[in-house]
């Protein structure tokens, strides 16, 4: 009788094809079930989110058309993995829409982490050291607005998702 090939690590297998960055496979490949990481991904695309090739779900919420006018961007992503510490030349709101997990930043007045659960908002300046994690097994839903809207390069990197 020939093997057969569970479902779920084909499934896990192809998602991680998706993503370009050898680092962020491997990193998944570690850190997360696949059971999980597969229901969570299929659950979030059937919700009109992509697996982008950075492993980050990622859905617009507006055309790039009509946010251009008004200098802005507004997107939805459902986090698996940490965002690496940054900051950028555009504040941002964030909101969290769905699951749980910790907010870091890093300000002239105040830092530290903050546990984070759905109803969350943050205001965060231009220039302001940032990330977002989700808990250990878990996600993060969350909607980002940019003003202005983030050019190329605006982005700064100061830790790597995977030293959070």
């Amino acid at each position: 009788m020939p093997e057969t090939v569970p479902i779920i690590p084909k499934k896990f297998k192809k998602y991680l094809e998706q993503i370009e960055d050898e680092k962020i496979r491997g990193w998944y490949e570690k850190n997360v079930m696949p059971y999980f990481f597969v229901n969570t991904v299929g659950r979030f695309e059937s919700l009109g989110y992509e697996l982008r090739p950075n492993g980050l779900l990622v859905r617009y919420v507006a055309s790039d058309e009509n946010l251009a006018k008004m200098d802005m961007m507004m997107v939805d992503m459902a986090l698996l993995r940490p965002l690496s510490e940054h900051s950028h030349d555009s504040d941002e709101l964030i909101i969290v829409k769905g699951g749980a997990g910790v907010f870091y930043h890093d300000d002239e007045k105040t830092s530290g982490t903050q546990d984070i659960r759905k109803g969350f908002e943050a205001y965060v300046p231009k220039g302001t050291k940032h990330y977002l994690k989700p808990e250990k097994d878990g996600f993060l839903e969350v909607e980002l607005i940019h003003s202005p809207a983030p050019k190329e390069g605006d982005e700064k990197c100061f830790r790597s998702f995977d030293e959070i």
